[in-house]
């Protein structure tokens, strides 16, 4: 069994990382349990080097530093849920910028690492909370879609039909 597990990126980047660090991700761990413990590098061809190298950060740091876990509930250990960011992952995400955050969550969504993924969906709500839509375009640049005309009539049908069984 390899100590250390090479992971290789899209851009053919090798990332080398201890095993249990490897693991914390679900899909690299998958990859080993079905492909065995060769000396091959796993391929991870929907993740830039960087944005891999960036996760290993994020999985070393919680595999040497585990969250607080509650009681057992039914066999399993639960991690206790936490409102606010812990420290070490709000310095964390607050120094990546704006395209590397959503590359981030691509990547944490496909590596399977549920930890990295809620600390980016937490950095994205707490961009947006309390902001209208022409805030929201504003924090991520993106460009009206509508005219004030079509918005306004939008809004109207939405409106008219309530917030029924379309979800409206």
């Amino acid at each position: 069994m390899a100590d250390i597990i090479k992971l290789q990126a899209e851009d053919d980047q090798m990332v080398e990382v201890p095993r249990n660090v490897a693991v914390f991700s679900g899909t690299v761990k998958d990859m080993l349990a079905d492909f065995g413990d060769e000396d091959a590098a796993v391929p991870l061809p929907n993740v830039k080097g960087n944005v891999l190298a960036k996760a290993m950060e994020f999985a070393k740091y919680h595999v040497e530093n585990p969250a607080p876990e509650s009681e057992e509930t039914d066999g399993e250990k639960k991690v206790e849920k936490h409102a606010d960011l812990l420290p070490w992952d709000k310095e964390f995400i607050e120094a990546v910028d704006q395209d590397m955050l959503f590359n981030l969550m691509l990547a944490a969504n496909y590596l399977n690492i549920k930890a990295l993924l809620d600390v980016c969906a937490k950095c994205v709500a707490g961009k947006i909370k309390g902001k209208d839509a022409a805030g929201i375009r504003e924090v991520f640049g993106l460009e009206k879609v509508f005219t004030d005309e079509q918005e306004k009539e939008l809004r109207a049908q939405v409106s008219r039909r309530g917030r029924g069984r379309d979800g409206f």
